[in-house]
């Protein structure tokens, strides 16, 4: 089995050593660097990955990630996709060549996000077969034409150790345009009504949570908490102690 780790990167020199240590197990290592001017890739070949540059205007991650995938040779068979602040854990690899059988063509596994919040993610799929999609909290879709097969594990994979001073500004316009896009879909709905909450945008936040819970596909239900608990911060932000 051919296990290949591929990222986007910029401006994330703090991270990479620490994410390449962590993914040393990996067959093939490989970044798409968009644009970084500090020492991210420099640090980057230093530790043993494949660095190349690359460029997506206007800007979106979807677009960034199908780029990254696309440098991994064709011959490989597990991508495990990564930002470079986060970070494989130790036995990984072996707990993937466990559950993967010849047919899976993706894992669901479980992912640290962080503050103690801990949850199944499903960003480790098969070399063939998948695209991602939206411009911002991308996710990766099957072709029409494969039969995706499902493995799991109860195992904690990756974590993620965040910058807390990073700017989010690019998040907006990026929602806003995924909501344009794919109007049907409730994740990203969710992720607008949150991003506008963030910004304070209280009675913008509250129609979009509304909206979003109106859904007939929204039916996971930590997600629908989570957009119950925004509404309630908004009415908090609003001094409507009541609603």
């Amino acid at each position: 089995m051919k296990i290949a780790v591929y990222a986007i990167s910029k401006n994330e020199e703090q991270f990479v050593s620490r994410f390449c240590e962590s993914a040393k197990l990996a067959d093939y290592i490989v970044i798409a660097d968009t644009g970084s001017t500090d020492g991210t890739v420099e640090a980057a070949r230093q530790s043993g990955a494949i660095v190349h540059s690359i460029c997506v205007k206007p800007w979106r991650f979807d677009k960034a990630r199908d780029a990254a995938l696309a440098l991994i040779p064709r011959d490989f068979d597990v991508c495990i996709s990564l930002d470079l602040d986060e970070e494989l854990q130790e036995g990984w690899r072996e707990e993937i060549e466990k559950v993967w059988q010849e047919n899976t063509t993706r894992l669901r596994y479980k992912f640290d996000w962080g503050v103690g919040i801990v949850f199944y993610y499903e960003k480790i799929h098969h070399r063939h077969g998948y695209h991602w999609h939206h411009p911002c909290h991308e996710y990766p879709r099957p072709d029409a034409r494969i039969n995706e097969v499902w493995a799991h594990t109860d195992k904690l994979l990756v974590s993620h150790h965040p910058d807390p001073t990073k700017s989010r500004g690019q998040y907006m316009d990026l929602l806003e345009l995924s909501v344009k896009e794919d109007p049907l879909c409730p994740r990203n709905a969710f992720y607008y009504a949150r991003e506008l909450s963030f910004h304070g945008k209280w009675h913008e936040a509250i129609d979009a949570c509304k909206k979003y819970l109106a859904m007939p596909t929204a039916t996971w239900m930590n997600e629908r908490c989570y957009a119950m608990r925004v509404i309630g911060k908004c009415y908090e932000g609003l001094h409507n102690l009541y609603e």
